[in-house]
This record gives C-alpha cells, sequence and structure tokens, in this order.
C-alpha cells in the first residue's frame, strides 16, 4: 500500500473521505515500460473535479498535483524518463466542492532493461499439433530469481515461473502448456527478476513464435 498518511490527507481534511465515486486511471503505453522511455499516467474522474492527486507507492507526500483552470474529467501525469525510481505502485484520487473520491486501486508500474536479456526456448519444438504439450524455458546468466513469460498483445498479463539452478551458472524456469489450441499461438517473450525488486525486470528475451497446427 502506499505510504501516505497525515499530511496527504490533512490537504482534503475538509471534504467528506470517499464520498465521491473512484476515479480510474492507466498508462499510454501498457504496465510494462521501457528503462529510458516516457510514459503517461491518465487520472479520470468527475466533471466536478477541481484538484487530481497522484500518489507513489513510497513517498510520504502526494508525488503530483494536478489542478486544472477548468472542470475536467480526466487529467494526464506524465514520467519522461524512466528509472528505477518510477518504478512501483501508483494511485490517484481527486476532490470537488462536494467531497473526496477515496484511492482507486494500485496502479503498477514494472520497468524493463534492469538485466540482460535471457534467452527462450521451446522443447521439444515450438510448432505443436493440436491437443499436445510444450515446455518454454527462460534462462539467465543474471542472480534473478524470478521469470515470467508474455505474450505478446497481452501484456497485462505476466504470467511467473518457478526457476531452478542450470549448468555453467545459469538460472532457468519452465513454462509447460498442454492441450494446445489455436488461442495458444503467437509470439513469446520472457523475461528474469529478483524477488528483492520485482518491479525490475531484464530486457525482454528474443521473440519466441509458437505455432499450433491441426
Amino acid at each position: 500500500s502506499l505510504l501516505c498518511l497525515g499530511l496527504c490527507w490533512g490537504e482534503q481534511n475538509q471534504v467528506q473521505t470517499g464520498s465521491l465515486p473512484k476515479p480510474s486511471h492507466w498508462a499510454t503505453s501498457g504496465p510494462i515500460i521501457t528503462m529510458g522511455s516516457s510514459v503517461t499516467i491518465w487520472c479520470q474522474g468527475s466533471p466536478q473535479a477541481d484538484t487530481y492527486w497522484l500518489y507513489k507507492e513510497g513517498v510520504t507526500q502526494y508525488w503530483d498535483k494536478w489542478a486544472p483552470w477548468n472542470y475536467v474529467d480526466t487529467v494526464s501525469f506524465r514520467i519522461e524518463f524512466m528509472n528505477t525510481g518510477h518504478a512501483r505502485q501508483f494511485q490517484c484520487a481527486y476532490q470537488s466542492s462536494s467531497g473526496w473520491s477515496g484511492w482507486i486501486g494500485p496502479l503498477l508500474l514494472v520497468m524493463t532493461g534492469a538485466y540482460s536479456k535471457p534467452s527462450l526456448s521451446a522443447h521439444p519444438s515450438p510448432l505443436v499439433v493440436s491437443g499436445g504439450s510444450v515446455s518454454l524455458s527462460c534462462s539467465s546468466k543474471d542472480r534473478t530469481d524470478t521469470f515470467y513469460l508474455l505474450k505478446e498483445a497481452a501484456q497485462s498479463h505476466l504470467h511467473p515461473g518457478p526457476y531452478e539452478p542450470h549448468p555453467q551458472g545459469t538460472v532457468q524456469a519452465n513454462f509447460t502448456m498442454s492441450l494446445m489450441t489455436s488461442t495458444h499461438g503467437g509470439t513469446y517473450r520472457c523475461y528474469s527478476s529478483h524477488s528483492t525488486s520485482p518491479y525490475l525486470l531484464s530486457q525482454p528475451s528474443e521473440p519466441l513464435e509458437l505455432v499450433v497446427s491441426g
């Protein structure tokens, strides 16, 4: 949860907590951001809102505040350069003369590029018959202990996998898919990370095309 108590609430203590509908928020480029790139966080509240607040995990005060000249239902907060300090959870809220919205659930921004790219391979083959099974192996030479598999066009779904030590000082995770159908086909990449810094991912692996036939 975000560390935003006394001072943050002090700025809204004249309005009724949670009396307005909670806002929605999203990132324009999705939740997986490349190191050094820019990202815009949007917060959508109410046409009657006069102030929007953005809070970042680990910051005791609000991270940013936007009070538009005219009442608007959507505002943006821009991060010009994605780095490790921005790879964390964000929350937004808004207020108007009639109340305070309360917090929307956290928006997680994950940064890639913190480690070198892992390798991704399919066993026994990336060509799979319908109803068959395949194992996708993601391995890294970095000191990571967490692996994620991602199917392109579904970036909000990072699938974690267990890891195990591997010869030559590498670590590896195997993602097994059974009862394959055409919906399993597509382009996959994997990432490595460390459990102590879950918001920091490696560079993506080279793409692997999985083809399901029959």
